[in-house]
């Protein structure tokens, strides 16, 4: 403690000013230089500190600091050195050099390590340099950046305006912008659309595959075009769209953000929707006409065949498409269809009639009349051709069907009027032989001859009743019938009538309607029918016999009726020798028969044919030489049960009374003939040529009883017209009618009935009974 006292111990020395002799000038001198030094030095540490405090992130921090110690060091040395001008502190001021030195030396000892450090950073040239660089790149910079500004606001403006919806999603699906016309197409506001998923603004089905497979696809493979997705808009319009996404990436190849271009495709998608119902329902009505339709191309290979050429040709559409039409003309006529498909490609229309046919496939046969043309593409060249077949042979048969009624019309027409005028022939004739063996009792030899003319009369007067039924103006009484019963009812008469060596198979349909026909003639018809198939069977053979309930339509069976809906069908078929084409014919004219000569009178199938005619149905045959032959006959059917006729019962023979009978007859030989056959059974008789003449005769005549008249007479009134006026004068006057060929048929409760009707050719017994059954009360 002394040692460092004595350390501190100032009196044995004297202040500096002292060697200095305390002269003022060197004391000033000292005293100002030592203090500005030593504020210089204490103010340059306070200037570093301020930089440090403000420049914190200059190198060389520690350094620096140091360095400021050691100058506040040397500055306070300086002040030491002032005191000690006045006062002897040597010993403090040795402690602040050496404080001073120690700070010194650890600088200088720091300091060159840190020169390389120091020499590497920029000379103030090098700064000036670099910061004129900086400068520039500062102005570049900015000038980037406001050229961005302008950018960004140009592709804003682009983006919101483009004619085009667009629209932006993050990385979850959600809207973060959308154009304008985006808006505008879907009829949403931006604050209404912008953070909402994508899939709201979908029908529910699209919402589910963007949500479940496109946009995690999308993110995977980072684009997307022409997806078909369907926006609902804000008034619930629907909205068919294609969708075309972008994916954007920043450096490190994360999601930035997509982009997507919708494409309004509702006017197209529906056009094309429209179009695809018109090509449809068009390519539907090819399919379905029931015209034939194929299409073909340049190669004449088919590209198109609808289903009534299925039907017509048996080949279906998958056998046929890519194949030329072979089935045509084969074997039949050589059909010209191949010909027309070629020059149709050439650029010609073909117009094809009643072409003959055959296909292949179902060895069918018939006509057609074909329309074959070219088909041109968009630019006039030829693809190929179209081609439309209309099936003729139905209408070919309808057509000779027709022929053939018309020509069997104008038969029965001419068959009527012959078996007309042949009846008044033979009630004269069968009249007077009959009245001649009455006169002839006495002579039998002459009466024999008499006889035998009279036998010839009665087979005259059936072939007249052929014709009749042949011509439809035979008298036909129908009734409801069970057509198998009346079968079974005649089979063993049948099978007597063809022998043993035919078989003959009757097949009834159980539940068979009744039939609306005349028993007499359906039996008759039966048995021709027999008859003509024993003839086609000389060697045996087998007959079947069918009924059956049918509602068959008029495209179906040729010459059908149109009133038979509702029928039953009679089928009798053999396996005869059958008939050829031109037979077949000519099958239904009278007294055409193939039969040898003396065997038939060519009138079984022709009275068959007038009978069905007659009664409202309808026959058809089909035959094939050396197979057979089939008839069919549809017979109407019985709706309404109809009460048989009333039979009048017959009288006995009675001679007139003397009662008046006025008899109006055109034909003057039959006129005689009754007028005779009267006088002989004691009636007054009154002649009358006309039904003019006849009408006068009962105004004139009050004492007539009764009118004998034929129904078809010349004139102005026949024999009906003059029947009418007499009852309007005379209406209690007995009217017989007489006839052998008429329109006008008895009808129970008419003016002519089976009553008061004579069919001719009649005997004098037959006229007895009708005059006395009509004057029951004539006087005596």
């Amino acid at each position: 403690m002394s040692a460092l006292t004595n350390f501190f111990d100032t009196s044995a020395l004297l202040a500096h000013g002292t060697c200095l002799f305390w002269r003022p000038d060197l004391l000033w001198l000292h005293v100002i230089s030592d203090l500005a030094i030593g504020l210089a030095y204490y103010s340059i540490p306070i200037a570093l500190v301020v930089f440090l405090a403000r420049r914190r992130s200059v190198e060389f921090t520690g350094l620096i600091c140091l360095f400021a110690a050691f100058i506040i060091a040397c500055g306070t040395t300086h002040f030491f050195s002032v005191w000690t001008l006045w006062h002897p502190d040597y010993a403090a001021e040795g402690l602040a050099k050496a404080i001073t030195a120690v700070i010194s030396v650890v600088t200088a000892v720091l300091i060159w390590p840190m020169l390389p450090r120091a020499l590497s950073m920029p000379s103030p040239k090098v700064l000036g340099q670099l910061n004129d660089d900086l400068s520039v790149k500062v102005r570049e910079r900015t000038q980037a950046v406001e050229a961005l500004s302008v950018s960004e606001e140009r592709y804003r403006t682009l983006y919101n305006r483009s004619p085009a919806p667009m629209h932006s999603l993050d990385a979850g699906g959600r809207l973060i912008g959308v154009s304008d016309y985006w808006l505008t197409m879907l009829g949403y506001r931006r604050e209404d659309v912008i953070g909402r998923h994508l899939s709201e603004f979908m029908v529910p089905e699209s919402a589910v595959r963007f949500r479940e497979s496109h946009w995690d696809e999308f993110l995977v493979v980072g684009e997307v075009r022409d997806e078909p997705y369907q926006f609902v808009r804000h008034d619930g319009a629907i909205v068919d769209v294609l969708l075309s996404s972008r994916l954007e990436r920043d450096t490190t190849g994360a999601f930035r953000e997509s982009f997507a271009l919708l494409a309004d495709v509702t006017a197209r998608n529906r056009a094309e929707a429209a179009l695809k119902r018109e090509r449809e329902f068009s390519e539907l009505l090819v399919r379905s006409s029931p015209q034939g339709v194929f299409a073909f191309d340049r190669n004449r290979l088919l590209t198109l065949w609808n289903s009534a050429l299925e039907r017509m040709t048996g080949v279906t559409a998958a056998e046929i498409l890519g194949k030329s039409p072979e089935m045509f003309g084969v074997g039949y006529g050589g059909s010209g269809v191949i010909e027309a498909m070629d020059r149709a490609i050439d650029g010609e229309s073909i117009t094809l009639s009643d072409e003959p046919f055959v296909f292949a496939k179902t060895g069918r046969r018939g006509f057609f009349e074909a329309t074959i043309a070219p088909v041109y593409g968009e630019a006039g060249t030829i693809l190929g051709g179209v081609a439309f077949l209309h099936d003729t042979t139905e209408q070919r048969g309808l057509e000779e069907a027709l022929r053939q009624a018309q020509k069997m019309e104008a038969v029965g027409q001419l068959t009527g009027g012959i078996a007309h005028d042949f009846n008044n022939v033979l009630t004269i004739v069968a009249g007077n032989l009959e009245l001649l063996e009455m006169r002839l009792s006495d002579r039998p030899d002459v009466k024999r001859l008499a006889t035998a003319a009279s036998m010839a009369t009665s087979r005259a007067e059936r072939l007249t009743q052929q014709l009749l039924a042949f011509s439809r103006k035979q008298q036909l009484q129908p009734e409801p019938l069970d057509l198998s019963s009346v079968v079974s009812g005649i089979r063993d008469l049948l099978q007597k009538t063809v022998g043993e060596r035919i078989e003959i198979d009757f097949r009834p349909a159980e539940g068979l309607w009744q039939s609306l026909v005349d028993r007499n003639q359906v039996e008759s018809l039966l048995l021709n029918l027999i008859l003509n198939a024993r003839d086609a069977m000389p060697d045996g053979g087998r007959i079947i016999i069918e009924t059956e309930n049918a509602q068959p339509k008029p495209s179906q069976v040729l010459g059908l009726p149109g009133g038979l809906e509702s029928c039953v069908l009679l089928t009798v078929t053999d396996t005869g020798t059958g008939m050829p084409q031109d037979v077949l014919d000519r099958v239904f004219e009278p007294f055409f028969t193939t039969k040898p000569q003396g065997r038939g009178t060519g009138l079984g199938l022709s009275m068959i044919y007038g009978f069905v005619r007659q009664s409202g149905g309808h026959i058809a045959i089909e035959s094939t030489e050396g197979v057979g032959t089939c008839v069919r006959i549809y017979l109407p059917r019985a709706l309404t049960k109809i009460l048989p006729n009333h039979v009048v019962p017959q009288r006995e023979f009675s001679l007139g009374r003397g009662e008046t009978v006025l008899v109006v007859e055109d034909d003057e030989a039959v006129r005689q003939y009754a007028c005779g056959v009267l006088d002989d059974l004691g009636y007054r008789v009154i002649e009358a040529e006309t039904g003019d003449a006849g009408l006068l005769a009962t105004e004139t005549n009050p004492e007539i009883d009764i009118v004998l008249t034929d129904i078809v007479m010349p004139g102005l009134l026949d024999g009906v017209m003059m029947a009418r006026e007499i009852q309007k004068r005379r209406p209690e006057l007995k009217i017989l009618f007489t006839s052998g060929y008429s329109d006008t048929q008895p009808q129970e409760g008419g003016l002519v009935s089976s009553a008061n009707f004579l069919k001719k050719p009649y005997r004098p017994v037959d006229l007895a009974e009708k005059l006395r059954s009509l004057l029951p009360l004539a006087p005596v």
